[in-house]
């Protein structure tokens, strides 16, 4: 492995290039404070504590849990509680920036346990890692941070974005009155309020026999909750039903339909499908008509997510049955306001999709990268 070694690289431990060390043990999430000084827990950085124990750059280890291995940027005033270590760069050795990248490597950290995983301090310490001379670290690690701050700067553009949908929906989709007063049971003028078998066909989904190979592998997609993603529309699934699964009662279900998720965890997850698909029994499909627009009752449905969830059986799987949610009441304008508001809300939803392929895209550079500059197999000498 050494003859392997970009010329000048060398292999060493985590103690030989950084000071490394537990939290402070002492400290919970209990001693959070409204105000004050920035503090890190196994989670990142979700508190804050009227002290700071560091003022130098560093980064935070998810040492204890779920997050175990996972590494938080630190500079400034802050501190670090229980569950956490923290790693500091020796002075012209290493780079501070250049270890924290090293540490996001997959597979760099011993995680021991199972159900509960944690990192052992001795272990993290004779952790081995590549490390070229410390300027190439500090280029290195510009580079990387330069795409990290792409990769911020649009999550910024995608959460402003967010923000004016969501005021732009209270305005839109109350017609002007906001949700308390609907809450009241005020109703705009011209406005209507009815139950969703009264807007749309509700369409309750079913799987296929797996049993029957022929059902399968076929041309028509065949979406479950785990394909409806953080995308407003959807054209694709991990699985396909032929049409003789059609011929045997599958239920296909037309384009520009509303996927919502009404079983489980994923309950209130919905999309609207861009394709002819099938879907699972966990799926009820809103195929809108000639007096309801499909945007509009999406982004309808969307609002009141909270309305809706609130009408699930309280078991240890939350459901909301076919009949339960057909008869839940939602506002409707006339078709005209209705395709003007969605026009509306689908022009800022388009400028989130657009962000989000581009951060899907900056991620995909900077895990490249990563992989090139860490190794040495890409040299950064000037």
């Amino acid at each position: 492995m050494l003859s392997d070694l970009p010329e000048e690289w060398k292999i060493l431990t985590l103690e030989e290039v950084a000071e490394i060390d537990w939290g402070d043990t002492k400290v919970t999430k209990k001693s959070y404070c409204h105000n004050g000084f920035t503090a890190f827990s196994a989670a990142g950085a979700d508190g804050k504590l009227p002290y700071f124990d560091f003022e130098r750059r560093g980064f935070v280890v998810s040492a204890i849990g779920a997050n175990s291995g996972k590494v938080f940027w630190a500079n400034g005033k802050w501190s670090a509680i229980k569950n956490t270590m923290v790693v500091f760069p020796l002075p012209k050795i290493s780079c501070a920036k250049f270890l924290y990248y090293a540490a996001q490597k997959k597979g760099f950290w011993n995680i021991s346990g199972g159900a509960q995983p944690f990192i052992n301090l001795g272990n993290a310490k004779k952790q081995k890692l590549l490390c070229p001379p410390f300027n190439e670290q500090e280029r290195i690690a510009e580079i990387l941070n330069s795409v990290d701050e792409s990769i911020s700067a649009t999550e910024r553009v995608i959460a402003q974005a967010e923000r004016v949908k969501r005021g732009l929906m209270e305005e839109l989709l109350t017609g002007g009155l906001g949700s308390r007063a609907i809450e009241r049971g005020e109703v705009p003028e011209g406005w209507e309020k009815k139950p969703i078998y009264q807007l749309v066909n509700v369409v309750t989904g079913k799987t296929p026999s797996t049993k029957k190979i022929n059902y399968w592998d076929g041309d028509i997609p065949f979406f479950t909750p785990a394909d409806l993603d953080t995308s407003y529309k959807v054209s694709q699934a991990a699985r396909s039903v032929t049409n003789i699964a059609l011929n045997e009662g599958a239920k296909l279900i037309p384009k520009n339909s509303i996927l919502y998720t009404c079983i489980g965890s994923t309950l209130g997850k919905l999309s609207i499908v861009e394709v002819d698909c099938v879907t699972n029994q966990q799926i009820n499909a809103c195929i809108t008509n000639v007096n309801t627009n499909t945007y509009f009752i999406y982004y309808s449905l969307l609002f009141n997510e909270n309305k809706i969830k609130s009408k699930a059986s309280c078991t240890a799987v939350p459901i909301i049955n076919k009949t339960v949610f057909s008869s839940i009441e939602l506002l409707i304008p006339n078709i005209l306001t209705q395709k003007k508001s969605a026009e509306i809300l689908t022009s800022i939803d388009e400028t989130i999709s657009a962000n989000e392929s581009v951060m899907a895209q900056l991620k995909r550079i900077k895990t490249g990268l990563m992989q090139d500059l860490l190794s040495g197999k890409v040299r950064v000498l000037q």
